[in-house]
């Protein structure tokens, strides 16, 4: 094999595509076939390169019409397989297997010592040699030629419908071309184009369904049920005739059998709202420094609420559920309420600022700075915690919070309230039960943990500096 053989090919093939015709061009001779040397380079320099410049010697006649069905084996073998990067196996691979398909039926010529390559110049009216005329080979390559005006000849439609079954073709995808095989020549393509498809809707809006009654027909694989073919493709299947029996097996290639769907009401589909209110709820008593103590009751107890604050945030971040958090402050000395809406990042997890009590505590410090407030600052009582719309509602809360617990129907609730010196006590109530446990308040990582083990299990918690740590971004570092 040599460059002579392909000098009519349209396509300008790379380096690499150069090296790879001619193999496959050998493996068809091998298999006992008869191809023609310009199609041949053209299949494999689209199938490999993508794309390629047109050859500017090029004296076919039917140049342009043949290009623009290269374009669409191109196009076939890309949505089949993907855009070529490099050498890939599965692209030439996909390339013979075309042609094999394509050039089963091609003649053999009159006179078996021929050379290809003129026959095929004298089919493409590229030689002016009549000695030809009457071989059937030179007869089919001139009618493929000539086919290329009209979207190629059925066995090109029919080599295409097998690449493109091998396309993952998404739901309701329309491929049209099925249509061209049915003539030689091409009409206006019929508008298959049919709005069957809702993602989610109202409550009690038609969803389209496999089952229900049937309202609506769509485009689909072969269903489940043979009763939801459409009587005019069960015709096709009727119909003892070859042409009839092609355009079913492509319809059903192509995932493009009429399939009759119902329709059913579904409610909109949402998650579930959860707000997450953590209070603190001082005294002045929680202020004043105990007999032989240093720290006041205050301190330990704030503490310990941003640590169950983010357990909580980082329990809920798991569940499916969307969540906003409430931080209040309801005593003497100071109130206010901050809402937390943003929580989740692009990705879905809880950002950064809310995983670590460390930087929550610096979030918290410049946008509640009446938190950590222990001098009287001028502010009025914020409002209760509006609930409505949310589908749960959990109370984290410290100090004395009777008023707040009670005012609001919660779903569940936990409290840490100073019960004497040095003690404190841990009150978990739900609709159908009630815990309390005793602590030392001087142990505020017990105390957070009771605090939040009333919403759910308590994430892991590492030392940042550990070896161990292989999660960083589910894992809460103390």
């Amino acid at each position: 094999m040599s460059d002579r053989d392909f000098r009519h090919a349209l396509m300008h093939p790379s380096a690499q595509a150069h090296e790879i015709r001619i193999g496959v061009y050998s493996k068809l001779k091998a298999r006992g076939l008869v191809p023609s040397p310009s199609l041949v380079a053209d299949v494999v320099t689209v199938a490999i390169d993508g794309c390629g410049p047109v050859c500017q010697d090029c004296s076919r006649p039917a140049a342009m019409h043949a290009a623009r069905c290269m374009a669409e084996v191109r196009d076939a073998v890309n949505s089949a397989i993907g855009i070529p990067l490099g050498s890939d196996a599965s692209r030439t691979e996909s390339a013979t297997q075309f042609l094999i398909s394509w050039m089963a039926g091609a003649p053999r010529p009159a006179n078996p010592q021929a050379s290809l390559t003129d026959l095929d110049s004298a089919a493409i009216a590229c030689s002016k040699e009549d000695g030809f005329s009457q071989d059937p080979w030179v007869t089919w390559r001139a009618s493929e030629e000539r086919a290329f005006e009209n979207g190629g000849s059925p066995e090109f439609r029919r080599a295409l419908t097998e690449i493109r079954s091998n396309a993952p073709l998404g739901f309701g995808a329309i491929d049209e071309r099925i249509w061209f095989i049915s003539s030689d020549t091409i009409g206006q393509a019929r508008n298959l184009d049919l709005a069957s498809r809702h993602q989610a809707g109202q409550d009690g809006q038609p969803i389209r369904r496999p089952i229900g009654e049937f309202r609506e027909t769509g485009f689909s694989g072969i269903p489940d049920d043979p009763t939801r073919i459409c009587p005019s493709d069960l015709a096709l299947l009727g119909l003892n005739r070859s042409d009839s029996r092609a355009i079913l097996a492509m319809k059903i290639a192509d995932s493009q059998l009429m399939v009759r769907f119902g329709h059913m009401p579904h409610p909109a589909r949402q998650r579930p709202r959860v707000l997450l209110v953590v209070a603190i709820c001082d005294t002045v008593m929680m202020h004043v420094q105990p007999l032989g103590g240093v720290v006041p009751d205050i301190e330990p107890l704030r503490e310990s609420i941003f640590h169950a604050l983010t357990a909580c945030m980082c329990t809920l971040t798991k569940a499916d559920v969307d969540f906003e958090v409430e931080v209040r402050r309801d005593g003497p000395i100071a109130n206010g309420r901050l809402r937390i809406r943003e929580l989740r990042n692009r990705h879905g997890r809880l950002r950064l600022e809310f995983r670590h009590p460390r930087l929550l505590l610096e979030k918290l410090s410049s946008e509640a700075p009446w938190l950590f407030s222990d001098t009287p600052m001028v502010s009025n009582r914020p409002l209760p915690p509006m609930l409505t719309g949310f589908d749960a509602a959990y109370l984290i809360a410290v100090g004395s919070t009777s008023a707040l617990r009670e005012s609001c129907n919660w779903t569940i609730s936990a409290v840490a309230e100073v019960m004497g010196p040095g003690l404190c006590e841990v009150s978990t109530r739900s609709v159908n039960a009630q815990t309390t446990s005793s602590l030392a308040i001087s142990k505020l990582q017990e105390i957070a943990n009771a605090l939040a083990k009333s919403i759910g299990e308590v994430p892991q918690r590492d030392d940042p500096k550990s070896a161990n740590s292989s999660e960083p971004e589910g894992t809460v570092f103390l």
